[in-house]
């Protein structure tokens, strides 16, 4: 799938991930994308005439209606918008877990439930979910970003077998830690924003379902596809 021509979705797009996507997109020869933020002011440093800027909100259902009855054109639809809280399973709050599950999941599926019935009337169409390196074993220390993202995960592979007849794609993207503000408070080595979103943008031209976009991802994937009970152990310390 060439991104060339192509009109593009990208949730989440002020900063991190999502900006560097828009960029690359463009760089691919994207026709057009829609780079949304909870606040436009947040999108300024978009410039390029094809990048149309756009206020949504994944935690409103009334946000996202509101722009899947606009926006008609989509082609390529990227749910990168997330969030992270810390904690383990005994001792994060409550309402943390349930952020995390309301952005990263039901958020999330919202956005693919309003767009997906216009993409797959495309010759050419795509979803692709960023889920990260602990959709496949989770770490204590982030709980309920690791369930919400495994729930994520399962959905993607879900959607998958409904849209298998339609000809639309489906993506999963796992990223290990990247140079983000999500991930500042990790000591370990970060792959940039630039090379995890061109590495991501050349698994889907590659029709590569499962994306691992940088050098931590890709040995944790090869452990996973292995043995996935060793990259529990890994995660957990065990």
């Amino acid at each position: 799938m060439k991104l060339k021509g192509k009109s593009l979705l990208i949730t989440g797009t002020n900063r991190g991930i999502g900006r560097a996507l828009v960029e690359q997109a463009l760089e691919n020869g994207a026709k057009k994308v829609y780079a949304t933020a909870r606040n436009i002011e947040n999108l300024s440093h978009f410039n390029a005439k094809n990048v149309e800027k756009v206020e949504l909100d994944i935690n409103s259902i009334e946000s996202i209606e509101r722009l899947a009855l606009k926006i008609k054109d989509v082609e390529i639809l990227i749910n990168n918008a997330g969030v992270l809280t810390f904690g383990s399973p005994l001792k994060a709050k409550i309402e943390d877990i349930e952020k995390d599950f309301q952005t990263n999941f039901f958020g999330t599926l919202n956005m693919i439930r309003a767009f997906a019935p216009s993409i797959i009337q495309k010759p050419e169409g795509a979803i692709a979910n960023v889920l990260s390196i602990v959709s496949l074993a989770s770490m204590e220390g982030i709980a309920g970003y690791s369930a919400s993202k495994a729930a994520l995960w399962s959905l993607t592979q879900s959607l998958r077998a409904e849209l298998n007849s339609t000809g639309t794609k489906v993506f999963a993207i796992f990223p290990g830690p990247i140079d983000t503000d999500m991930s500042k408070e990790f000591s370990l080595e970060k792959t940039s924003t630039h090379e995890a979103a061109k590495n991501i943008f050349a698994g889907i031209e590659n029709d590569i379902e499962d994306i691992f976009p940088d050098n931590m991802s890709k040995t944790n994937g090869q452990i996973w596809l292995k043995n996935p009970k060793e990259l529990e152990y890994l995660f957990s310390g065990v």
